[in-house]
């Protein structure tokens, strides 16, 4: 269902002190007996955390890129189609004056997508210049000073050109990966290139970088031809570790999004994984009340003391949440009113101040606020909570 915003959510993980909420009800096991849809609905409980969807932030016709959070703003790199079209570009929403404003424009030879916070706390985007027609386009990392994109990087050396995904840590600490086996690093001066794996006889692979704790991560494919089709052999997880300059396999194919010293979260798909210290492994399972549409994991995030999750989904671990849902310790709840009746996904969430944000390219609230972004703050009163502030990742 995930179709329109293609960035795996760049995952943007943001923190605040808040304490779980106690008026939250409490989540009940579904019953997987129930006969009919009529019956299941019936029987999966409802958890949602009182709370209020701010209709100011969406503007009609948005599609959004990507979003990121950076020195008290949310940032997005959005386009507006309809009868009031505006042009793909960088914009800034600021939560005490609840107005956007528009930084800097995409051109037709230089585009800025992809946004990401730094660990240092800087604005990063993937900067891709476009030359005549027929000519490769060249891909550099960027970093927004206030008032435009600088580039951080020379052109990246990728092989073919053929770009998958990057991340940004720091200036000098940057990494890039193309589709077949490259993997780029940044570290201030130059460009360097490691080999993920060796070519073999298969077709193979690799995507979907990402960074947790101590490690770099990315997908590792094998497929193979058979007659017309192509079969995948084999889907893994892999870490480079910049400290030792090494790779290794790291279980199954799996979005790490929250690494805490010895405690991992993370999903793939429909199921979220917590992986404890000295706790065996809970897997918790998305799905949709009713009906036979596939549930889909897009984004989690720590935002103080919750894991939040976003995706194509209405129920987790049995308990109705709408398509955002949060871990606050001991079960899963909604921030109510549900915010999708419908089946439209929300593809990022963020925290900024004491809201918490998603952003999707078919995003629309059953509460009627309108598509493609939205704001959840939550109804206790802000004196009993710590603004969110950008955690690093």
């Amino acid at each position: 269902m995930r179709r329109g915003l293609k960035f795996i959510m760049v995952l943007l993980v943001v923190s605040m002190g808040i304490l779980p909420d106690s008026r939250s009800h409490g989540a009940l096991a579904l019953n997987t007996e129930a006969d009919g849809a009529a019956a299941m609905v019936a029987t999966v409980p409802v958890a949602f955390v009182e709370g209020t969807w701010n209709p100011t932030i969406n503007t009609p016709d948005m599609k959004i890129n990507s979003m990121a959070v950076a020195n008290e703003r949310v940032y997005i790199i959005a386009w507006v189609d309809g009868s009031n079209p505006q042009p793909e570009a960088l914009r800034a929403w600021n939560p005490l004056t609840q107005e956007w404003t528009l930084l800097q424009a995409n051109t037709a030879s230089n585009r800025w997508t992809k946004l990401q916070t730094g660990r240092d706390g800087r604005l990063y985007a993937l900067h891709t210049i476009y030359g005549s027609s027929g000519t490769i386009p060249q891909r550099r990392v960027a970093t927004y000073n206030g008032s435009a994109w600088v580039d951080v990087t020379p052109v990246a050396p990728l092989p073919s050109n053929s770009f998958n995904s990057y991340i940004a840590l720091s200036n000098t600490e940057i990494y890039m990966i193309d589709n077949n086996r490259s993997l780029l690093i940044w570290n201030g001066t130059t460009w360097t290139i490691k080999q993920t794996h060796e070519d073999g006889p298969g077709i193979e692979g690799i995507a979907d970088l990402q960074h947790c704790g101590d490690g770099i991560y990315f997908t590792y494919v094998e497929a193979m031809q058979v007659n017309e089709h192509v079969v995948t052999t084999l889907e893994e997880l892999r870490k480079y570790s910049p400290a030792t300059g090494t790779f290794s396999v790291s279980g199954g194919r799996m979005h790490m999004a929250i690494c805490e010293g010895a405690n991992r979260y993370s999903f793939y798909r429909e199921k979220i994984h917590f992986e404890l210290a000295n706790t065996p492994t809970r897997i918790f399972a998305t799905s949709y009340a009713t009906g036979s549409t596939r549930p889909w994991v897009f984004a989690m995030v720590r935002i103080g003391g919750y894991i939040y999750v976003t995706g194509s989904f209405d129920t987790v671990d049995g308990v109705k949440t709408g398509d955002v849902a949060r871990w606050n310790g001991s079960r899963w709840e909604g921030l109510g009113p549900e915010f999708s009746s419908d089946r439209i996904s929300a593809d990022a969430i963020v925290g900024l101040g004491h809201q918490v944000y998603v952003a999707g390219f078919y995003l629309e609230s059953g509460t009627g606020d309108g598509p493609h972004i939205a704001a959840w703050a939550p109804t206790m009163p802000y004196t009993t909570y710590n603004p969110l502030v950008s955690h690093k990742p």
